[in-house]
């Protein structure tokens, strides 16, 4: 494994545990935590995602339930019940794996997962999402939700009742979450993909750097 891997197998350690230890809102825990899971083999992103439907750490990944949820057919809580979820993604994507831990986190597990192949994109995809022909795309019934954070805004609404909140009730703290949110898409992001799809050795060595340094910070 090469340097930069190594870097970014540690930025995903350190997203798993030290983030988790610092209590962040859910928002941003389904934030990094996808990109934690985007360095791992395809059978240990899939355990990851059955316990965290099966609710393990969930003291420490989400805030207490309130009210009361849905926890056996979320399907049927609020305004999306009954309609059909597919989900168009990649498995390298960090922003594909933030919409699943998302929908786990939820507890909507009966979605059909469509994986892409971004060198042939399939019709559906650039159909779906025709202005950024990108993953992730939502289908609901046969209607397209583009952009990953987009998505799990319209889960929220869509699905009020089921499984775990994904931001916080008090508006502060929802204000706070947001905030976070936005300092990693901004920063750690662009630094992060610098330090992958760098040219030279140079480039990838600030943008590792710079993904380093924005977790400090986080």
């Amino acid at each position: 494994m090469d340097t930069y891997a190594n870097e970014r197998v540690r930025m995903g350690t350190w997203v798993r545990t030290g983030c988790l230890r610092s209590g962040r809102p859910t928002a941003l825990l389904v934030r990094f935590a996808s990109m934690g899971t985007s360095v791992q083999d395809p059978s240990r992103r899939e355990q990851g995602a059955h316990r965290a439907s099966a609710g393990q750490n969930q003291k420490t990944l989400v805030p207490p339930a309130q009210g009361k949820h849905s926890r056996t057919n979320p399907m049927a809580a609020g305004a999306g019940g009954g309609q059909e979820l597919k989900l168009l993604g990649a498995w390298p994507s960090p922003f594909v794996h933030r919409v699943r831990l998302a929908l786990h986190l939820k507890g909507i597990t009966n979605y059909e997962y469509v994986e892409e192949d971004l060198t042939n994109k399939s019709d559906l995809l650039l159909t779906s999402n025709p202005v950024h022909k990108k993953i992730p795309v939502l289908l609901h019934g046969g209607r397209p939700v583009c952009e990953s954070l987009v998505i799990l805004q319209y889960l929220e609404d869509a699905f009020p009742g089921a499984g775990n909140a994904l931001l916080p009730a008090n508006p502060y703290d929802r204000a706070v979450a947001r905030f976070w949110v936005a300092y990693a898409d901004d920063i750690f992001f662009a630094a992060w993909i610098k330090s992958l799809k760098g040219t030279t050795e140079d480039e990838k060595a600030v943008g590792t750097a710079g993904a380093l340094a924005a977790l400090q910070t986080l």
